[in-house]
C-alpha cells in the first residue's frame, strides 16, 4: 500500500476540482468508483418504476416517455421536475490553499451556498443523502454524503450550506 504526499494531494485537488466548469448534483443513494450516474430506472412486474440497484440516483433522473399522455415522466408517474445541476468554479472554494483536515488529510470545503432552486407543485425529489461533482457532463469526479439527509418538500428551497460539502483526499 502506498500513500500521496500532501504535494501530490494538493496538485489533484487544485487541478481537478477547484477549477471553472465543474457541476455539483444531488443523490438519493451512494456512488461508486466506477463513477455512475444511473438513469436506468425498471419496470418490474406490477409495472411500477424502480431504482436502479447501484450509481448515482440524480433526482429527475429515470424519466421515462409515456406515450398514453405524450410526455416525459419520472419514475413516480409525475411530469419531469425542474431540477439540474448547479455549476461551481475555482471561486466556489475556500480562497486558501489545500488544508489539511481530520488525520492529516488534505481537503477543499465548498465556501458558498449553493441553491438548487424551490420545489414546485406536484415534485417529490425523494430523500437526498449525497452529493456528486461532474466536470460538466455525466464524468464524476467525486461524490459523498450530505451531512444531513433530507426530503425536500414542496415549496422548500434546496440548498446546499457553505463548509458543509468537503472534497478530502485520504490514504
Amino acid at each position: 500500500m502506498s500513500s500521496f504526499t500532501h504535494s501530490l494531494e494538493e496538485d489533484i485537488l487544485n487541478q481537478h476540482i477547484k477549477v471553472d466548469g465543474l457541476e455539483i448534483g444531488l443523490s438519493r443513494q451512494d456512488g461508486n468508483r466506477r463513477g455512475l450516474i444511473n438513469e436506468d430506472w425498471y419496470e418490474d412486474e406490477d409495472g411500477d418504476m424502480v431504482p436502479p440497484d447501484e450509481g448515482l440516483d440524480e433526482p429527475g433522473n429515470g424519466y421515462y416517455y409515456d406515450n398514453e399522455d405524450e410526455m416525459w415522466k419520472t419514475e413516480d408517474g409525475d411530469t419531469v421536475t425542474t431540477y439540474s445541476r448547479q455549476s461551481i468554479g475555482s471561486v466556489d472554494w475556500h480562497d486558501v490553499d489545500v488544508v489539511l483536515g481530520e488525520d492529516g488529510d488534505s481537503e477543499l470545503r465548498l465556501s458558498e451556498n449553493v441553491s438548487f432552486g424551490e420545489l414546485e407543485e406536484g415534485e417529490d425529489w425523494g430523500n437526498i443523502s449525497h452529493f456528486f461533482i461532474t466536470d460538466g457532463t455525466d464524468n464524476v469526479l467525486c461524490w459523498g454524503s450530505m451531512p444531513d439527509s433530507f426530503n425536500p418538500v414542496e415549496g422548500m428551497e434546496v440548498k446546499i450550506w457553505a463548509n458543509t460539502i468537503v472534497v478530502r483526499m485520504t490514504d
